[in-house]
């Protein structure tokens, strides 16, 4: 009778354990795209952060198998297509989606559904 050896048997299990492991992940991306995608989002923030014309912390920034997409609300157009220059710019980005804001919220607006106007983040108190 052979035996199979452990050269053989060792790889084996290996495989069926992750088999059986995987599904419990929440993502089905390979972890190495995640983690590139995670330093192509630093590497992003980072170049915000030292550019005077993007506010770094206003901007979101989430990256998905290299395609970043930049979120939240900046004050001007140039600004914006700054903040999308920077992104397109940075090391293994294949695409960027645009998704920021241009100016205030709308002195207007009914922000949140609270029946008060908001001003840049600040409820004003005069509009009651």
């Amino acid at each position: 009778m052979i035996r199979p050896s452990r050269r053989f048997l060792a790889p084996v299990a290996l495989a069926v354990g992750l088999a059986f492991a995987m599904p419990s992940c929440s993502s089905t991306t390979p972890i190495g795209v995640q983690l590139d995608d995670s330093v192509i989002t630093t590497k992003v923030k980072s170049k915000f952060a030292g550019d005077p014309e993007v506010a770094g912390m206003n901007v979101g920034v989430e990256t998905v198998e290299g395609t970043v997409t930049l979120t939240g609300r900046v004050k001007s157009e140039t600004e914006r297509q700054e903040a999308e220059k920077l992104a397109k710019q940075t090391d293994g980005v294949r695409r960027v989606v645009n998704l920021l804001k241009v100016g205030n919220l709308d002195a207007n607006s009914n922000a949140g559904g609270t029946g008060t106007k908001t001003y840049s983040g600040q409820t004003n108190p005069n509009t009651h």
